[in-house]
C-alpha cells in the first residue's frame, strides 16, 4: 500500500509522471478503503483544504476518523480539530476535550496538540476549566521542538519558568497557534502581567 499511496501523490502533483489528479485521488480513496491509515490522512488533509482534491469537510471529517480507527496518530489531531470546530461533523467539543486530554498525555502528541488543548484552558471550551495558568502552560509546550519537550517531561522539571527559560533559548519550533495564544494571554493580562509589547 505504501508504493501505491506515493503513485498516487505523484500522480497528483505530476512528479515523475503525467499529472492526473483523478488517478491520485482513486488510489487514495481506494487504499483508505482498504484501511489504509496513511491513505486516509492524506486524502482527509486533501479535502479539508481542497488541494488536489475538491474541498469537502465531511469527506475529509470521515477519513481522519477512519485512519483514528486504524490507530493512525497522524489523524488523531484533525479528527480532533474537526469536533473542536465541527468541520464536516456536528461540533462536538466535549467529545473532543476528553480525547484530547488523553491524547497530549501520549509519547505520540506534538506541537499543535498542546496548542489546541491551551485553546480549550483558555476559552472554557469543551467542559474544561478556564485556566491560564494551563493555557500558559500547555503553548508553551507547544512552542518546543519535539526534542527539547520530550528531554523537559523525562527531567520532570515542567514549570512555566522552566519552560519560558528553553523557550527563550534555541529549542523552539514555529507554532502560530501557540505563538498567538500566548500573545493573547500577554495582550490582555491573563496570566503575565500585561505587556502590549511582548503580545
Amino acid at each position: 500500500k505504501a508504493a501505491s499511496n506515493i503513485l498516487a501523490k505523484h500522480s497528483l502533483y505530476g512528479e515523475a509522471c503525467a499529472a492526473d489528479v483523478e488517478k491520485g485521488i482513486e488510489i487514495l480513496e481506494r487504499n483508505a478503503a482498504e484501511g489504509n491509515a496513511v491513505a486516509c490522512c492524506t486524502l482527509g488533509e486533501y479535502y479539508l483544504n481542497g488541494k488536489a482534491a475538491p474541498l469537502d469537510k465531511n469527506k475529509a471529517f470521515n477519513c481522519f476518523k477512519a485512519g483514528k480507527e486504524c490507530d493512525d496518530y497522524a489523524c488523531y489531531l484533525p479528527y480532533l480539530k474537526c469536533l473542536t470546530f465541527g468541520w464536516g461533523t456536528e461540533q462536538m467539543r466535549e467529545l473532543a476535550f476528553e480525547q484530547l486530554s488523553d491524547f497530549v498525555a501520549s509519547p505520540c502528541a506534538r506541537s499543535d496538540a498542546f496548542s489546541l488543548i491551551g485553546r480549550f484552558y483558555e476559552e472554557g471550551w469543551g467542559g474544561a476549566e478556564v485556566n491560564y495558568e494551563k493555557a500558559c502552560y500547555y503553548y508553551l509546550l507547544g512552542l518546543l521542538n519535539d526534542y527539547a519537550r520530550d528531554e523537559i517531561t523525562r527531567d520532570g522539571d515542567c514549570k512555566i519558568e522552566t519552560l519560558l527559560k528553553c523557550c527563550n533559548e534555541d529549542s523552539t519550533e514555529e507554532n502560530p497557534e501557540s505563538e498567538n495564544g500566548l500573545g493573547r494571554l500577554y495582550e490582555q493580562g491573563l496570566y503575565f502581567p500585561k505587556d502590549e509589547k511582548k503580545a
